[in-house]
């Protein structure tokens, strides 16, 4: 019988905490014309016209979410995602259906080790290297350093485009940014997107020189969390597998919204979930309909109790809060110093709501 992409996603999703189908060839066994599926293809330019608008992403066919590495904040006229980069900022559940369109509803999960010191998106990245990841349709492994925390990144941000392109209306209501000219003029079929016209070279030669130099290939990791990632139509599904000598508490965080966009995040100690939702939808900008009553949702259900948890805002982390409403807020949860694995699966949903 034939495999499809659901099918496999669904095996994996199965696999619960501590169970016999535990290791790494057992997530490719009968994945059949999968196999041959490569999602890093147009993940490699440095422009929006070049670059295939292209993401790794696990998920079946017309999967309402559709669920990514992430190493940059996507906007209209980026993706979440290149294979330029070598630092992992989260796993995401996107609802961008383009690179032309922008974000919609995402949430994103970070692991971690030790206290939750960095939560924002540039001051959380993990360097990783190339040859310790693999994606396929069905799922998506890689292997990060849990000690390479590093404060750089702010020019892979939404925040940052938005600031260098400019805005007709800064800020935008719910937050919206700057739409680079070649995707503006184009939008809603208006004329026909000129395909000679780039972003400005002098962003892409500062975003290349920040983030595209690798880690040195001969370092061993001290500390490490090992991935592995996959979704069904509706539920996305992590694997963090820590792994070291020295016992840290491993932690996870969520960042329910972005800087200049309202959410909400909640954490529900007793059940082991974190719940939240945010206001972001990118294509504000592109058109005329400008509905201020959307909402992106999510639950995340982890398999370790937490030990201590807490909210974040920005930078600002609130330990032994469980509630926060705002911009740029989120959550983490701390596990016990003996926890080696943590999963969790992820429910997300974005929908517009009725108007009052």
């Amino acid at each position: 019988m034939r495999n499809t992409a659901a099918q496999v996603a669904l095996a994996f999703v199965g696999i619960t905490s501590g169970g016999g189908a535990d290791t790494n060839s057992s997530y490719h066994d009968n994945a059949g014309v999968l196999n041959h599926v490569n999602p890093l293809i147009g993940t490699r330019g440095f422009t929006p016209n070049d670059n295939g608008g292209m993401i790794p992403s696990v998920a079946p066919p017309f999967a309402m979410t559709r669920w990514t590495p992430q190493t940059r904040e996507n906007y209209i006229s980026q993706v979440p995602y290149s294979d330029h980069d070598h630092r992992m900022h989260g796993f995401q559940a996107t609802h961008q259906p383009a690179i032309w369109m922008g974000e919609s509803g995402q949430v994103v999960i970070t692991p971690g080790t030790g206290d939750v010191v960095q939560p924002a998106f540039e001051r959380r990245g993990l360097s990783f290297r190339k040859e310790e990841e693999r994606s396929t349709a069905y799922v998506y492994q890689v292997l990060l350093d849990a000690d390479s925390v590093a404060d750089a990144g702010w020019n892979l941000t939404e925040q940052w485009a938005s600031d260098t392109l400019g805005s007709e209306c800064p800020p935008c209501p719910g937050g919206a940014g700057g739409v680079p000219d070649t995707v503006q003029e184009g939008a809603g079929g208006k004329v026909r997107r000129d395909a000679a016209a780039e972003m400005p070279s002098n962003l892409l030669d500062e975003r290349v020189l920040l983030n595209s130099v690798a880690e040195a290939t001969t370092k061993v990791y001290q500390r490490a969390i090992r991935v592995a990632m996959s979704a069904s139509a509706h539920v996305g599904h992590l694997r963090f597998d820590f792994e070291g000598k020295d016992a840290q508490r491993p932690h996870v965080t969520i960042q329910a919204s972005r800087l200049n966009w309202t959410g909400s995040v909640e954490i529900d100690a007793d059940k082991s979930e974190i719940s939240g939702s945010n206001s972001q939808r990118q294509d504000w900008a592109l058109g005329s309909d400008k509905p201020d009553s959307f909402r992106g949702y999510f639950v995340s259900r982890f398999s370790e109790p937490f030990t201590s948890y807490g909210v974040t805002q920005g930078a600002k982390v609130i330990s032994g809060t469980t509630k926060l409403d705002g911009k740029d807020v989120g959550a983490y949860a701390i596990f016990g110093n003996a926890t080696k694995r943590v999963e969790t699966s992820r429910f997300p949903t974005a929908r517009l709501l009725k108007r009052q």
